[in-house]
């Protein structure tokens, strides 16, 4: 069952950060774990860092995998749509947070995950390790 929903984490991200960079790296996020089918997004997997001039960053993101989710279900939903969110939650999400050029990073992100594979031949990771 959901438990968090984009839309706060959006908000939650300008709002200790006050920075439009992190904002940004926060509606990536969601993108790739919408593309990537990662469904596990649950709330642990979200955090913030403290840096040394005491400004608020969004950490680099972990446990990025491809999952199914409890109930085929985002942990984390898209304006409330958890089992089928699509690319117009995203542009929802974007305009409520006044993100411009969303279908822009839609678009790159959709092609960073479609070539993952060639990334992972590149960098020589075996195949077993993909599954």
């Amino acid at each position: 069952m959901p438990s968090l929903d984009y839309d706060d984490l959006l908000g939650l991200t300008f709002h200790l950060t006050k920075e439009l960079d992190e904002l940004l790296k926060m509606y990536r996020l969601a993108c790739f774990n919408l593309f990537a089918y990662n469904r596990d997004d649950h709330a642990k997997n979200f955090s913030f860092l403290l840096d040394n001039n005491h400004k608020w960053k969004l950490s680099p993101a972990y446990d990025l995998t491809f999952s199914y989710g409890p109930s085929g279900e985002h942990s984390t939903t898209y304006l409330g749509e958890g089992k089928n969110p699509s690319e117009r939650q995203l542009l929802d999400l974007a305009k409520k947070h006044s993100i411009k050029n969303a279908q822009k990073i839609i678009d790159e992100v959709k092609i960073a995950v479609k070539c993952f594979a060639n990334y992972a031949k590149e960098f020589d990771i075996s195949k077993h390790l993909l599954i």
